[in-house]
C-alpha cells in the first residue's frame, strides 16, 4: 500500500518548510474572546510573542517596554499598553463599544498573555463587530487569530493587513 500526499498537504508542507528554513519568524498573535450574555460579562485574552510586543512599543511610541516574567506591569507600562490595545482591538455589540479593563498577565520566555474583562451593558444583542489591527504597523505579514466563544457557539477569524474587520450576527437561543 502506498501513501500519496494531496495538493493541500503538499502546499502546507512546503509552507512550513519554507518558514523553518528561511530564518524569518512567523508573525502571529492569538486572541480569545469569551462572552457570557447571561452574566453580562466578557473576557479577553491576548497572546503575543514577547519580542514582537516589545518592538512594537519602540516602533510606535519610541518607548521601551520589556515585560519581565514574575513581575507586574508598572502603571506607566500598563497605560501605554492599554492605549495601544484600546485603539487596535475594538469590539462593539450593536452600538455599545466594550470597555475592557486589565486583570492580569502571564508570561514565559517566548510569550506574554494579557487578560482583560468587561461588563456588557445588556443581555441581548443582534451583532458583534470586531476591528483588529494588532501589530500590523510592525509586520506586513502579521496574522491575528481570534477565537470567539458565546452561548455555546464558537467562531474564528484571521485578521491581517487586508482583513481588519469582522461582523458577526449574534444568535442567542
Amino acid at each position: 500500500m502506498t501513501a500519496t500526499i494531496g495538493p493541500v498537504m503538499t502546499t502546507l508542507l512546503l509552507f512550513f518548510l519554507s518558514v523553518i528554513f528561511s530564518g524569518h519568524p512567523v508573525h502571529i498573535s492569538f486572541t480569545s474572546v469569551e462572552i457570557d450574555f447571561t452574566a453580562q460579562e466578557a473576557a479577553l485574552t491576548y497572546k503575543f510573542n514577547t519580542d514582537d510586543f516589545s518592538l512594537l512599543f519602540f516602533h510606535v511610541y519610541e518607548k521601551t517596554i520589556r515585560p519581565e516574567m514574575n513581575q507586574e506591569l508598572t502603571p506607566i507600562q500598563l497605560k501605554l499598553i492599554d492605549t495601544y490595545l484600546y485603539t487596535s482591538f475594538v469590539m462593539t455589540l450593536d452600538s455599545d463599544t466594550l470597555d475592557f479593563k486589565f486583570v492580569g498577565k502571564e508570561q514565559n520566555e517566548e510569550f506574554i498573555w494579557l487578560h482583560y474583562k468587561c461588563h456588557i451593558p445588556k443581555a441581548s444583542y443582534n451583532s458583534l463587530q470586531m476591528t483588529n489591527t494588532l501589530l500590523l504597523e510592525l509586520n506586513q505579514d502579521q496574522s491575528n487569530l481570534v477565537i470567539l466563544t458565546y452561548g455555546g457557539q464558537e467562531a474564528g477569524n484571521t485578521f491581517n493587513i487586508s482583513n481588519r474587520k469582522w461582523n458577526i450576527p449574534i444568535r442567542q437561543d
